[in-house]
């Protein structure tokens, strides 16, 4: 009788260990997650427009809570949602893009082949407003095989301000006709004048950003797709965590 009670009491310890990890992990998993909602949040360099601040395969870690707290600063590595719209084509093999590119405070259109194509669409013509009997010059589908894609983060240094207005000249930036001083992390650096906004004096949206890549001859960046709108910001890189002999805070 001992025996049999003795292995009820072990069945019993069993199962209120087991059921005591599983409230740990997922609690541990709901802080994880309220951290990773609310506070900071990991982020992959997939290229390397941010070299050499940035190497491809860097883990930082994004702080999203700062911004909430004060208004972005010149000099900031900051992550946001690329703002640009972007449509492909679900039965091409090659994902065919429609690109809405954010112009001041409109939306302006132009089109993204791939490489080997020569097709060529009016500029000027949002994929909404394409007539219904359009098909898809790659491979024939009409719009309803077209879906709207997910929008992708990217990373870059915050250089131009909301109402600002800013060129790129002699491989320096100019703020309001007047070279920039500071930070170093910008005037260390030497531009070059390519792109829409990068070859020109522009004015800043009031609520918007103009962001460049370190890496300044291999970076897509605000010289060719404008500017980041302040609502697609998430927050601010401020440590590498990964891999760690490339720990380091982000400057």
């Amino acid at each position: 009788m001992k025996k049999k009670d003795g292995k009820v009491k072990d069945k019993t310890e069993l199962k209120h260990i087991i059921r005591e990890w599983i409230q740990s992990l997922l609690i541990a998993f709901i802080v994880a997650m309220f951290i990773r909602t609310f506070f900071i949040q990991p982020y992959r360099i997939p290229s390397g427009s941010m070299i050499p601040t940035l190497e491809i395969g860097d883990h930082p870690l994004v702080n999203k809570l700062t911004y909430k707290i004060h208004e972005p600063e010149r000099g900031d590595v900051v992550v946001f949602i690329w703002p640009v719209i972007q449509y492909g084509c679900t039965d091409c093999m090659y994902k065919y893009k429609f690109l809405g590119l954010f112009n001041r405070y409109d939306y302006r259109y132009i089109y993204e082949y791939p490489e080997d194509s020569n097709y060529v669409i009016d500029g000027s013509i949002p994929f909404e407003k394409l007539p219904n009997n359009w098909v898809c010059p790659l491979c024939g589908a009409d719009k309803s095989h077209f879906k709207k894609l997910q929008r992708k983060p990217f990373i870059k240094r915050l250089i131009g301000l909301p109402g600002e207005k800013i060129k790129i000249y002699d491989g320096r930036i100019f703020i309001n006709g007047k070279p920039l001083e500071g930070p170093s992390s910008i005037t260390d650096r030497d531009y070059i004048t390519e792109g829409e906004y990068g070859t020109k004096e522009i004015q800043i949206p009031l609520d918007s950003y103009f962001v460049l890549g370190d890496n300044v001859t291999n970076s897509k960046d605000s010289r060719f797709w404008g500017f980041v709108p302040k609502k697609d910001l998430i927050g601010k890189a401020i440590l590498i965590y990964w891999p760690p002999w490339r720990i380091r805070i982000i400057r």
